[in-house]
């Protein structure tokens, strides 16, 4: 979604529309989590390209995380998008493993998945490579492990169009707005697909498409929304005081146009179905994949993480009955694998981490 006008403010409200982080506090004690069958060597350098919460760059981070797989972010200016100038593809998330370049965030943890555990196939081709002039020069000294050579199918998304798991300027707005099933078993039928690759089109397709609506419902939670987008985004100066006094104004009135065209009678009860029917589907069951988080498990998770603590991710966990799954989850997750820049060593889940892992 593009917001109509010639105003740069609209531009920039598009741009940064949830470039937001919630803060987790707290410590959660890691249950044991499940082990690739395969060593996966924690030498390989991952760099992610990112907004900060994005949520299909929560879902990748969500996935590293819980495979302790360390990361360094990148934070994208989301007006000039600078950060990405070495690409022709121009959204989020990117992930760099070893200097190759990775793109839609279902297709990058499909294929994280396989090479973690070659044996186990999944119903989402393997990411891309993102069509780049030249790839960045990939910070520090890592070796190559997980960026071990595959052969990487082509998809539409390395052309710029819109694919199941990136963020173009737009942030969440365009996410929402250009949702597609490219990542998620294209041309299966529905009855075709396993549950867990079901659940992951689910996310895509429609848990997504809630997100933008309930956090700018009205215009305080929308200035609430914005006040983290200008403490915690890639802004200069002039960008931050525009994306806290502008922004949240023109993303109120785009969150009304998104709820609009998807057909959302009332954002905040379809907000709390939704995780319900998600709780309904876990049965008996700790997570959808049993004892453990499968990728759908990590889906969920991701794309909620970022409203987790803003009032319409309150609101989810006090109307619905997700509160014990996503507890569980975040104990499963654990501390954040990123790698902050300051010190090289893990961020290990501290509150307002990039990666709020907690």
């Amino acid at each position: 979604l593009s917001p109509s006008g010639s105003s740069r403010g609209w531009l920039l409200a598009a741009g940064a529309s949830f470039s937001l982080v919630a803060a987790f506090s707290g410590t959660a004690t890691a249950v044991a989590k499940e082990r690739p069958e395969v060593p996966l060597g924690r030498d390989a350098e991952v760099v992610l390209y990112q907004y900060e919460a994005c949520p299909f760059c929560n879902k990748v981070k969500a996935f590293l995380d819980y495979y302790d797989l360390p990361y360094r972010v990148v934070e994208v200016n989301p007006v000039g998008k600078k950060e990405l100038k070495w690409s022709e593809y121009k959204k989020v998330p990117v992930l760099m493993v070893n200097g190759e370049p990775l793109v839609d965030s279902s297709a990058i943890i499909s294929e994280l998945h396989r090479r973690l555990n070659p044996s186990k196939a999944t119903n989402i081709p393997p990411a891309a490579p993102a069509p780049a002039a030249a790839a960045p020069a990939a910070p520090g000294a890592y070796a190559s492990s997980i960026g071990s050579t595959t052969n990487s199918s082509s998809s539409s998304s390395t052309s710029g169009s819109s694919g199941s798991g990136g963020s173009s300027s737009g942030g969440m707005a365009a996410s929402v707005g250009h949702v597609g099933e490219r990542g998620v078993a294209e041309g299966q039928a529905e009855g075709e697909l396993d549950e867990e690759t079901r659940w992951r089109r689910w996310v895509d397709g429609h848990l997504v498409h809630l997100l933008s609506p309930n956090i700018y419902r009205s215009p305080s939670e929308a200035l609430e929304a914005f006040d983290y987008i200008a403490t915690n985004g890639n802004f200069t100066a002039w960008e931050r005081t525009m994306a806290r006094y502008f922004g949240a104004g023109a993303m109120y009135v785009i969150g009304k146009k998104l709820k609009k065209k998807h057909g959302i009678a009332d954002e905040r009860k379809d907000l709390y179905k939704a995780a319900d029917e998600w709780v309904a589907a876990l049965g008996e069951r700790k997570f959808l994949g049993g004892d453990t988080p499968n990728l759908a498990d990590l889906a969920v998770f991701g794309v909620l993480r970022p409203i987790r603590h803003l009032t319409a991710g309150r609101d989810m966990v006090a109307n619905s009955t997700i509160g014990p799954w996503y507890e569980r989850m975040e104990e499963a997750v654990g501390a954040s694998a990123r790698i902050t820049e300051a010190d090289g060593a893990t961020s290990a889940g501290a509150a307002g981490d990039g990666a709020a892992g907690k």
